[in-house]
């Protein structure tokens, strides 16, 4: 078994490779706009990461989203189609349900591969669910304004009705 992590590759660029290895299996890792314009606006136009941020030297998450957004919402309705044509072959993983739940997204993962998952694998898990940290998963919504989650809801809303995320928690 063979992995590699390809960033930014697009699910269309996915078809051929689909077509000509008939043992290849997708995931595709998404995460929620709201952390992940969060996490540009951090970075502080300091890398590419905050395209909108970087260009206008202005921080604004909002904008970050919604570029999050407009790249995204495509690659995911390329996935569904991909899905019907090569139906148990790719598997979608949401970051926070990773965060949430790793056992069972590695289970997901594993399944998707028709493999056992390791044992030293699910020692590790538990080692890191019993010592590590946990990560915050809400961080967005202490520093994301809700005039500001109501623009993302609105700039976003096919990514999250595609993702099956709560848009806006009032």
């Amino acid at each position: 078994m063979r992995a590699a992590k390809v960033v930014r590759a697009t699910m269309d660029s996915m078809r051929p490779l689909l077509l000509s290895l008939p043992t290849l299996r997708v995931i595709q890792l998404v995460r929620d706009p709201r952390a992940v314009a969060l996490s540009r606006v951090r970075a502080n136009g300091t890398s590419s990461r905050g395209i909108y941020t970087l260009r206008t030297r202005k921080s604004n998450i909002v904008a970050e989203a919604s570029l999050y957004c407009h790249h995204v919402t495509p690659d995911i309705r390329s996935r569904l189609a991909l899905e019907r044509e090569f139906p148990g072959r790719i598997l979608t993983v949401r970051y926070e349900d990773v965060v949430d739940n790793p056992e069972q997204q590695f289970r997901d993962v594993y399944r998707l591969l028709d493999e056992p998952i390791p044992n030293a694998t699910l020692d590790e898990m538990q080692k890191r669910a019993q010592y590590g940290k946990k990560m915050h998963l809400s961080t967005w919504q202490q520093n994301v304004t809700y005039e500001e989650a109501v623009a993302i809801a609105r700039q976003c809303a096919e990514l999250f009705r595609l993702l099956n995320i709560t848009a806006v928690d009032v």
